[in-house]
């Protein structure tokens, strides 16, 4: 038996308690009727401070992936957040970075509602 919380569209949460087979079909389903792209996982070294500023660091490499092709348009971008947390860096450096990219128009941001607590989410995509 597996347990699984499901996100779908619109952020309504449903819990499945199914055999495992039918878990990953019906996950597969789900995922394969959302309308925004999948959160590429984003392999970043970062170097110390002399090769300059971590906002910087973090843009050029992502723009090194977006022109090398290996994010593709309409993919989406980890949030500021958690690629923060798995640099160990401020939040800010990375928010920065997307703004640059965001201003350079490697990256779309979009921001939208949630349903349930009305919060503005944000999420940013190769464009």
């Amino acid at each position: 038996m597996i347990v699984s919380t499901i996100l779908r569209p619109r952020h309504r949460v449903s819990v499945m308690v199914c055999r495992a087979g039918a878990a990953r079909r019906k996950l597969a389903r789900l995922n394969a009727k959302t309308d925004y792209g999948r959160v590429q996982m984003i392999d970043i070294k970062l170097r110390d401070l002399s090769a300059g500023p971590v906002y910087l660091q973090v843009r050029d490499q992502i723009a090194a992936l977006i022109s090398a092709k290996s994010l593709a348009a309409g993919d989406a971008l980890p949030a500021p957040a958690r690629l923060a947390q798995q640099l160990s860096v401020d939040r800010g450096e990375i928010q920065r970075a997307y703004f640059e990219l965001e201003r350079s128009g490697l990256v779309r941001k979009s921001a939208r509602k949630d349903f349930l607590s009305g919060r503005e989410i944000v999420t940013y995509s190769v464009a």
